[in-house]
């Protein structure tokens, strides 16, 4: 693919706020990446997280959800939770994993789809850790 093209892909996705996942470092080939249309920490967050480098997406996220809200708070927890797994640290991902699905479940401010990527994400990532996975489960019966 050109880069003119891989641009346009780029852009399409930051359009929608959210775009598939490219068979990445870590990252499932099925995750949907999620953007911020109003938070430059979040989407650098995203960026990061979907080019394997997981310290960066983790910085930048920490630094959305200290000071963004609603779901761009949301998408750095989700964040969080997906960069965490993928280093292989389930227990640094637990919270952020529940904050996410908690969310979810109440008002989050995202659209039916950004919530179902969230959850489907989240779900992806913990097939590689059964223990985070019983947990997040536990939090998602909750919920209901």
């Amino acid at each position: 693919m050109s880069a003119g093209k891989s641009l346009i892909h780029i852009m399409l996705a930051l359009a929608m706020g959210l775009g598939p996942a490219a068979a990445g470092d870590g990252a499932p080939p099925n995750t949907t990446w999620l953007w911020s249309k109003t938070s430059a920490a979040v989407s650098n967050s995203t960026a990061a997280l979907a080019t394997g480098r997981f310290d960066r997406a983790i910085r930048l996220a920490l630094r959305a959800v200290a000071n963004d809200t609603g779901p761009d708070r949301v998408i750095a927890v989700h964040n969080l939770c997906l960069a965490w797994l993928a280093k292989d640290q389930p227990d640094a991902a637990d919270p952020y994993c529940v904050e996410a699905i908690v969310a979810i479940a109440g008002e989050s401010g995202l659209s039916t789809e950004q919530q179902v990527a969230v959850l489907e994400n989240i779900e992806h990532m913990q097939r590689q850790h059964p223990r985070a996975r019983m947990l997040q489960l536990a939090a998602r019966a909750t919920c209901q």
